[in-house]
C-alpha cells in the first residue's frame, strides 16, 4: 500500500456571483494503491513501486507508466488491462481507491469515493499531471471519475481512464458533491460534468417519487436500467394525466418527503441541490381545488408541510433562491417572484407568512461545509415530529 499525504487538498473551480473563474479548497483527499508485480526485471520493479496519487497545487497526480493506445476516442473512460505497466507481465495488476475525508459524517471518516481497478491501472503514467472530472458513462452506466493524463513517457502519449464509483460508495459520492456545492455556496463547480450532475438529480427525484432508499437506487448501477433513471422520472409525471391524478401525485410525493427527512443521514434532501429541490416543488404545488384536507386540517397539512419542509432545509439565501427560482418541470431557473406567489397561492394563511419568517432567517446568510448538515441550520422545523 501507498497511501498519498493524508493532508493533501484537491482545490476545484466555480464561477463567482460576477462570472469569474475562482478557486478554493475541496477538503483532504489520499490514495490507497496496492501493486501486484510480476514477471519484472531490473529497474521495472522500481518504477512500478512508485505508481502512486499525490496532490500538486490541488490537482491530483497520478503517476505510473501507461499506453497511447489504450485511449478512449468517444469521451468515455478507456478499457485497458494492467499489462501496459512497462516491464511487466499480463498478470501484473494495480488496484486501490481515492478516499475522501468525510467532513459531514460524524464521527469523520475516510470513505472511498471511486476504485481503482484492472481497467484503470493501465492508463498511469510515470510523471503525468491529470486533472479529475466527476462524469456519467454511458457505456458503464455509471458515475467515474475521468482523468485526463498528459503521459510523458512514450513520445507526448495522452490519456485517460475512469475511476468508478460502486454502488456501496453512492452515498459518499453524493455527499461529497454537496460538500462541493456547500463549499461554493450553491454555485456552479467545473469539474462537476453537466451530464453527470442531471444524472444524479435523476436520482435523486427517483428515489424520492418512490420512496426508494440510496442502496435500492444504487441496484441500477452497472445496468441499461441506470440509464433510463431519467426517462423513469418522466414516466411517473406523465402517467398522472389528469388533474386528479396530478394532485393525487402531489399528495403522495408530499407523504414521502416528510418519510425522507426522517432517515438522517440517508435522506435525499437532506443533500438535495436547488434544481432537486425546484422539481418536487413544482409537483407538489399543483391544486385540482380545495379539497377537506385543504381546508379542515388541523395545522398545516402534508402539503403544506413537505413544501415548508423543502424551503426550510435551505442551507443559505443563495441555496433558498436559486430552489424558488427553479420551481419549473425541469428545475431550469424561471422567475422568483412569481414562482414565491405559486407557493403563497396554495398554503392557507397561516402556512403562508411561514414564507416570510423563512426569508427573514435566511437574509445575509452562507452555506457552512465541512460539518454535519443540519436539515435546518437556521430556520426552526416547523412541526414537532422532525428528528
Amino acid at each position: 500500500m501507498w497511501p498519498a499525504e493524508e493532508e493533501s487538498e484537491w482545490f476545484i473551480r466555480y464561477r463567482d456571483e460576477h462570472d469569474i473563474l475562482q478557486e478554493t479548497s475541496l477538503g483532504k483527499f489520499r490514495a490507497q494503491v496496492k501493486a501486484e508485480l510480476t514477471g519484472f526485471a531490473g529497474a521495472s520493479a522500481v518504477l512500478s513501486a512508485e505508481v502512486h496519487i499525490s496532490m500538486k497545487d490541488g490537482i491530483p497526480q497520478l503517476r505510473g507508466v501507461g499506453d497511447a493506445n489504450r485511449t478512449s476516442r468517444n469521451g468515455e473512460p478507456a478499457s485497458v488491462e494492467a499489462g501496459a505497466f512497462a516491464g511487466l507481465r499480463a498478470d501484473g495488476k494495480l488496484e486501490g481507491s481515492i478516499e475522501w475525508q468525510d467532513t459531514l459524517a460524524k464521527p469523520v471518516a475516510w470513505k472511498a469515493l471511486c476504485k481503482l481497478g484492472v481497467g484503470a491501472g493501465a492508463a498511469l503514467g510515470l510523471g503525468a499531471e491529470a486533472r479529475m472530472q466527476i462524469k456519467w458513462s454511458t457505456r458503464t452506466h455509471k458515475f467515474y471519475f475521468n482523468v485526463h493524463a498528459g503521459l510523458v513517457v512514450g513520445g507526448g502519449a495522452s490519456g485517460e481512464f475512469g475511476a468508478e464509483v460502486d454502488a456501496g460508495a453512492f452515498l459518499s459520492m453524493v455527499k461529497f458533491i454537496y460538500n462541493a456545492l456547500l463549499t461554493v455556496d450553491f454555485r456552479k463547480v467545473e469539474e462537476i460534468d453537466a451530464g453527470a450532475f442531471e444524472q444524479l438529480t435523476n436520482f435523486a427525484l427517483f428515489g424520492i417519487l418512490t420512496g426508494a432508499g440510496y442502496a435500492i437506487v444504487a441496484v441500477r448501477f452497472g445496468a441499461q436500467a441506470a440509464e433510463s433513471i431519467g426517462r423513469d422520472v418522466r414516466l411517473i409525471i406523465e402517467e398522472h394525466r389528469t388533474a386528479a391524478e396530478r394532485e393525487k401525485l402531489a399528495i403522495t410525493l408530499a407523504d414521502n418527503i416528510v418519510a425522507d427527512i426522517g432517515r438522517g443521514d440517508a435522506s435525499w434532501i437532506r443533500h438535495a441541490p436547488p434544481e432537486v429541490k425546484g422539481q418536487l416543488l413544482d409537483i407538489l404545488c399543483f391544486d385540482y381545488g380545495p379539497t377537506f384536507w385543504d381546508v379542515f386540517t388541523v395545522g398545516f397539512n402534508s402539503r403544506e408541510q413537505a413544501m415548508l419542509t423543502l424551503l426550510e432545509a435551505s442551507q443559505s439565501w443563495r441555496d433558498y433562491e436559486e430552489t424558488v427560482t427553479r420551481i419549473t418541470p425541469n428545475g431550469g431557473k424561471g422567475s422568483f417572484a412569481l414562482n414565491r406567489r405559486r407557493l403563497r397561492d396554495l398554503m392557507r394563511l397561516f402556512p403562508a407568512l411561514q414564507i416570510d419568517r423563512i426569508e427573514r432567517k435566511l437574509q445575509s446568510t452562507r452555506a457552512v461545509p465541512n460539518q454535519p448538515v443540519q436539515v435546518a441550520r437556521y430556520v426552526e422545523l416547523t412541526g414537532n415530529y422532525y428528528a
